[in-house]
């Protein structure tokens, strides 16, 4: 099984600008704890519920005024469809991430594959 029959699609994934307290309901709404960040459909990074309360509320930001740029993770480690799924979940596990981006390979953001949906590939 590869990364692109279980991953899910992305929707709208988040932009450098796209405000803080717009990710964090985006996330809410989704059940997901992290959201892509791309622009124009390339990847550019991925913006959690830790970078918004760490490094937003902790550190005394401005809540209303951070945008998803000021917070986010650049260059946070992907894979492509073709990527096997044990591969994957060795990736995240070596990262200690909960999901991986799935990039073609002009890196256009195809979709996410999280830990949990990777479980589903055992069953």
């Amino acid at each position: 099984m590869q990364a692109r029959d279980l991953m899910r699609p992305c929707g709208d994934p988040a932009r450098p600008g796209t405000p803080i307290t717009e990710v964090a309901q985006m996330m809410a709404a989704a059940f997901v704890r992290a959201l892509p960040v791309a622009e124009d459909g390339r990847f550019l990074g991925i913006v959690t519920d830790w970078d918004i309360s760490c490094r937003t509320v902790i550190r005394g930001k401005e809540v209303a005024a951070t945008v998803v740029g000021d917070v986010m993770a650049p260059g946070y480690e992907a894979c492509d469809a073709s990527t096997a799924i044990e591969v994957a979940v060795a990736q995240m596990d070596r990262r200690g991430v909960p999901c991986l981006p799935v990039l073609d390979r002009d890196l256009q953001l195809l979709g996410m594959l999280h830990r949990a949906d990777a479980g589903r590939a055992d069953a």
